[in-house]
Order: C-alpha cells, then sequence, then structure tokens
C-alpha cells in the first residue's frame, strides 16, 4: 500500500516545477477515509464548483483519459499473449 513517504520523488518534482502540491494517502474502500480525501482536496483546488472549465479539463485528462491509453497497451498485449498461447483473443 502506497504512503507519503513513498510519493516524497513526486512531491519534489512538482515542487521544482513550482506546482501546488498535497499528498494524500486513503484507502478508497473506507468511506471515512473517502470523506476525508474530497475535504483535502476542496481546501487544496476549491470547491469543484468554483473551478474554471480548462482546470477541470486537465483534472479529467490526466485522472480519466490517462487510464485509456494504459489499458489500451495492456489489452492489447494480453491479446497478443493468448494469440500465442493458442486461446481465442
Amino acid at each position: 500500500m502506497p504512503t507519503a513517504d513513498k510519493l516524497g520523488d513526486v512531491v519534489a518534482a512538482a515542487t521544482l516545477e513550482r506546482r501546488r502540491v498535497a499528498v494524500a494517502v486513503a484507502d478508497a474502500t473506507d468511506e471515512a477515509q473517502v470523506i476525508v480525501l474530497f475535504e483535502m482536496a476542496e481546501v487544496v483546488s476549491g470547491r469543484i464548483i468554483d473551478l474554471g472549465a480548462a482546470y477541470l479539463d486537465s483534472c479529467w485528462r490526466l485522472a480519466c483519459f490517462g487510464g485509456f491509453p494504459c489499458a489500451q497497451e495492456a489489452v492489447q498485449r494480453m491479446g497478443a499473449a493468448a494469440t500465442s498461447t493458442g486461446r481465442a483473443a
């Protein structure tokens, strides 16, 4: 499980780029931790309703769309592996 200590390199790199950084580690299966995480995000970023479209687009691209190329590559590799072992792709 990741810890705040393990995120040190990410924080250091973002700080060098003069980006505002907040580190939070939460168990997404623990409702209380998720609530605290969202409360922290509001303090750092502001209320979602008050954020501009460009910022929200940037967040969406990173958090949502960013998973698509990774998933696509994984599926392609899994399909290639299944084909090479004689399983249906």
